[in-house]
């Protein structure tokens, strides 16, 4: 018989890898996206940061 593989146990969505993705990739696009001088349009920036947002 196969042996059964142990899954790590989740108590809280912040356990979740995919949720660790979605922090690290969120707390990357704020690092961009703060020079809003870089951004010739700043509301791309800020739109940028609210549709990162959505994905946590």
């Amino acid at each position: 018989m196969a042996e059964e593989i142990e899954k790590p146990k989740v108590k809280q969505f912040e356990d979740l890898f995919c949720w660790k993705l979605a922090r690290e990739l969120t707390n990357r696009i704020y690092q961009i996206t703060r020079d809003k001088q870089k951004f010739s349009d700043w509301s791309l920036a800020d739109q940028i940061q609210r549709a990162v947002v959505s994905i946590m």
